[in-house]
C-alpha cells in the first residue's frame, strides 16, 4: 500500500494499560484495513509493554525513556507511513466505523487542508461535547492531521510538555497559509479517564502555556486582551474546582519566563487571528441574519472569546439587547418580544454545540444561532443526531438554527 492510501493512527499513553486495551480494541471495529496504529509509550511502568506484545502484535510500538508527555506526538507523526495521521488519545476512539474513509475525503478535497477536527463527544449518543478548541484551533485527542503540513512547520512544540499545544501547532499553520477545520461529520468519543488527571497541574499548564501561546503568537495590538480573558476565564475555572494554586503558579513560571526574555515572538497577522478565532465565520452569519432582516440578538451562555462575539454584532450593526447566561437568567433582561434570535456566546465549537442543545429546550419559540460553521467531508453521510436534534445538521447547511 502507498502512504496515500494509508491513515497512521497515533496514540501517546503512559501507565494506562487497561484504558488502552480498550481503545485498541475498539479500532479494530473500523472497517479499512488501510492503517496502522502505533502507540508512543511515555515510559510506562504498569506492563503497557508487555500487554502490546501479548494482545496486539500487530500495533507498532516506540517507546520513550521518559515521560515526554504530548511531545509523544511529535514521534508519531516523524514515524507514520501514511500521509494522513489521526491523533487520538489512549481513551479516546471514533465513533464511525468508516472514519478512516471520511478522512481521506476530506484531505482530497482541500489540498490546503492541514486538519481536520473531529467533534468531541463524551457519550456514545453524541449529546455531550468536550467544550475546548476555538474554529481554527484542533483537540488532540481527535483530528486528522497532514503530516506534511505539520512537519513543514516543525510539528509540535517541544516546550508545552501538556495541554494548548494544538493552539501553538494551529497558529504556525494558519500564519503557513495551512487550514484547520471542524467536521460535523467526524466523530470521537472521548472517555476522559481520571487516572492520571492532577488538576492542579492541568491549570498550572493550561496558565503557563497560555501565556506563552498568545506572547509568541498573538499580533501585537490584540495580546493584552487575548492575554487578559484568557487567563481571566482559567482563573474563574480554576477558583470553581479548588486549584487556585496550580493557576497561579502556572502564571508566574509563565511571566517569569517572559521577563527572562526566553519566548520568541512569531506573531500571526490579525486577518489570520480572525481565522483562528473563527470571526470571519461569524461576520458572515451576523450580515446573513441581517439580510434577513433580523435587527436585534440576545447573547446567550457567554464563554469563550464571548467579547469577540459582542463587538462583532455591533460592528454588524445588529442591536444586542441583552445577555442571558448559562443558568438562564438574563445579566440584562431582555424581554421576549425585544429580540429576533439568539446567539451562542462562545467560539468553542464543542461548547456552542452543548448550548445549542440546552437554550434549543430552553427557549423552543426563538431561533437560536451558533456563532461558527462546521464542514462535512465530501458525499459523506452525516453523523446521526442524538435523540432527534437536527441543531448540526441545519449547522452544516447554514447557521445552525434551530427552532
Amino acid at each position: 500500500m502507498s502512504s496515500r492510501e494509508i491513515v497512521s493512527i497515533v496514540i501517546p499513553t503512559h501507565n494506562r494499560r487497561a484504558q488502552l486495551a480498550r481503545t485498541l480494541r475498539k479500532l479494530e471495529q473500523l472497517d479499512d484495513d488501510r492503517r496502522e496504529v502505533i502507540v508512543i509509550d511515555n515510559a510506562s511502568t504498569d506492563g503497557t509493554i508487555e500487554m502490546l506484545r501479548a494482545e496486539f502484535p500487530q500495533v507498532r510500538v516506540i517507546r520513550r525513556s521518559r515521560n515526554v508527555a504530548t511531545l509523544a506526538r511529535q514521534a508519531g507523526l516523524e514515524n507514520a507511513r501514511g500521509e494522513i495521521v489521526l491523533m487520538l488519545d489512549d481513551d479516546s476512539w471514533p465513533l464511525q466505523t468508516d472514519m478512516l474513509g471520511r478522512l481521506r475525503r476530506a484531505f482530497a478535497d482541500n489540498p490546503r487542508l492541514a486538519v481536520a477536527a473531529a467533534r468531541i463527544v463524551h457519550d456514545p449518543a453524541g449529546r455531550v461535547h468536550e467544550a475546548g478548541g476555538l474554529p481554527g484551533v484542533f483537540l488532540g485527542c481527535g483530528a486528522g492531521v497532514r503530516k506534511e503540513a505539520a512537519l513543514a512547520v516543525g510539528g509540535y512544540p517541544a516546550d508545552f510538555h501538556f495541554y494548548a499545544e494544538e493552539y501553538e501547532l494551529s497558529c504556525r499553520l494558519i500564519r503557513a497559509g495551512w487550514q484547520v477545520r471542524w467536521f460535523e461529520d467526524l466523530l470521537v468519543l472521548h472517555e476522559k479517564v481520571a487516572t492520571g488527571r492532577d488538576k492542579r497541574r492541568i491549570f498550572y499548564y493550561l496558565a503557563r502555556n497560555n501565556i506563552k501561546l498568545w506572547y509568541r503568537h498573538a499580533p501585537k495590538a490584540a495580546l493584552p486582551q487575548l492575554m487578559y480573558e484568557t487567563l481571566r476565564r482559567y482563573r474563574r475555572i480554576a477558583a470553581k474546582e479548588k486549584v487556585g494554586i496550580g493557576f497561579w503558579r502556572g502564571t508566574a513560571d509563565g511571566l517569569a519566563e517572559l521577563l527572562r526574555g526566553r519566548q520568541r515572538r512569531e506573531p500571526i497577522s490579525p486577518k489570520q487571528l480572525r481565522l483562528l478565532l473563527g470571526l470571519q465565520q461569524l461576520r458572515r452569519q451576523l450580515d446573513k441574519l441581517r439580510e434577513q432582516g433580523l435587527r436585534s440578538l440576545a447573547l446567550a451562555c457567554p464563554d469563550k472569546h464571548f467579547e469577540y462575539i459582542v463587538r462583532e454584532i455591533r460592528e454588524a450593526r445588529l442591536h444586542l439587547a441583552g445577555i442571558i447566561a448559562a443558568d438562564g437568567k438574563s445579566r440584562s433582561a431582555p424581554a421576549a418580544a425585544g429580540y429576533d434570535a439568539i446567539i451562542i456566546g462562545t467560539l468553542s465549537p464543542g461548547g456552542a454545540v452543548n448550548a445549542l442543545r440546552i437554550l434549543s429546550q430552553r427557549f423552543p419559540n426563538v431561533p437560536v444561532y451558533m456563532p461558527l460553521e462546521f464542514n462535512r467531508t465530501a458525499e459523506a453521510q452525516p453523523a446521526p443526531p442524538a435523540d432527534g436534534e437536527d441543531g448540526l445538521t441545519r449547522a452544516s447547511l447554514g447557521l445552525g438554527q434551530t427552532a
